[in-house]
């Protein structure tokens, strides 16, 4: 099983792959307490107190063993040193409206 985030955020993957019931948690992982640590964290405003719940649920997951990663991708990008301004989003992109070439 491997999962991609559709965005770069935690939600993405604690929601989807680990909360009780959820279509992927393939591993029918359920932990109240971690479900009820995500409802809060989707309702915080704050966004650094919500990442900080999401993080306490990460480790939640860690101690309970819920899953057991086997490896993790890698991409590399070249890019010739004259082509200037070209730098990857949190999401893998690149915002080619940014993108030059000295000369």
């Amino acid at each position: 099983m491997g999962w991609i985030a559709d965005y770069p955020h935690p939600q993405d993957f604690l929601e989807v792959l680990f909360r009780t019931g959820a279509e992927y948690n393939y591993g029918e992982y359920s932990n109240p307490a971690v479900d009820a640590l995500l409802d809060k964290a989707a309702l915080e405003g704050d966004s650094r107190k919500s990442l900080e719940m999401y993080q306490q649920a990460e480790q939640m997951l860690v101690d309970d063993a819920a899953c057991l990663p086997l490896w993790f991708g890698q991409s590399y990008t070249l890019v010739k040193p004259h082509v200037t301004g070209y730098k990857l989003n949190a999401m893998g992109y690149a915002r080619l409206s940014d993108v030059s070439i000295k000369k």
